[in-house]
């Protein structure tokens, strides 16, 4: 990786990991599938008129939207909604653990499916290291949580698994201009998700609020419209393993972000998992093996 895309990660993990804060402060006024509507749905209109206003135009074929079907789908709707869905079901922390998976599932993924990214043993042992430092920040006790609720588990696997396959799909969209390709899988995925928003509005009473309307547009903007650009950028530069490696950043903003905004406490496990998910990434972009040779 050269060193704009491991900007480009950290602005992601950024991007991201504040997006757990935005989304804790919208759904306490107003449905969790309401505020993903909103998120993607603003996203989706923002980015019209953003390639509107670059000259740029949504392809009208068949084809282009079966693309983005699928990716709006394996990217955004259905590990949305598994998480959603897992969130009611499993704790937080454990939730966290199993989604620092998704490096691991996307380089098995890129391994059966392209030619450039294949596994081994250094990224292997990357990935391991990292995963470990995941459990170390969010603390050794919640693996007691582990196999207690077994389908909430596999849904939020299903959903780093979705990651995976959608880190791989888009290295294929490179015949599209990035935010053209952004803009059809928001598009898309905003049909996918609208019926379940529809019918769990139906369900309650909204009650919009000036801070969670203001947390949701951050949300469409920043968190969504700009993250994915950025995502889908890394994803064509660098490989999808390689995007799929601001996983390990995301919990570091979001613990840091609780901790500014919400009064939540640091401790020494935060160091440590840090230090082991860096030292992670190193082996696993050959870093530490280079400079033995050198």
């Amino acid at each position: 990786m050269q060193r704009l895309d491991w900007v480009l990660l950290a602005g992601l993990a950024t991007l991201w990991g504040s997006s757990f804060l935005l989304m804790k402060i919208a759904t306490t006024a107003l449905p969790v599938f309401t505020v993903v509507l909103g998120r993607i749905g603003i996203a989706a209109l923002l980015l019209l008129v953003l390639i509107h206003l670059r000259g740029l135009r949504l392809p009208r074929t068949l084809s282009f939207w079966a693309e983005m079907c699928v990716m709006g789908l394996l990217r955004a709707a259905l590990p949305v909604s598994l998480f959603v869905w897992a969130s009611t079901q499993i704790d937080s922390n454990v939730s966290g653990i199993l989604n620092s998976t998704t490096p691991l599932f996307t380089a098995i993924i890129a391994h059966v499916f392209t030619t450039d990214e294949k596994l081994n043993r250094q990224r292997v042992i990357g990935i391991m290291c990292g995963m470990l430092g995941i459990v170390v920040l969010v603390g050794v006790d919640a693996l007691a949580g582990l196999g207690q609720n077994v389908i909430g588990q596999l849904a939020v696997l299903c959903a780093t698994c979705s990651y995976g396959l959608a880190g791989v799909y888009g290295r294929s969209l490179r015949k599209y201009p990035v935010l053209v390709t952004i803009t059809g899988m928001l598009l898309m995925a905003t049909l996918l998700i609208l019926p379940i928003a529809i019918w769990q509005a139906s369900q309650l009473t909204l009650s919009f609020t000036a801070q969670s309307t203001a947390a949701i547009l951050t949300l469409a903007t920043l968190n969504t419209a700009v993250a994915y650009v950025v995502w889908l950028t890394v994803v064509q530069r660098a490989g999808a393993y390689n995007a799929s490696q601001v996983t390990f950043g995301i919990p570091f903003i979001a613990i840091v972000l609780g901790y500014l905004a919400l009064d939540e406490q640091l401790g020494w496990n935060m160091l440590v998992g840090l230090l082991l998910v860096l030292f992670g990434l190193a082996v696993a972009q050959g870093r530490l093996r280079r400079r033995r040779v050198t």
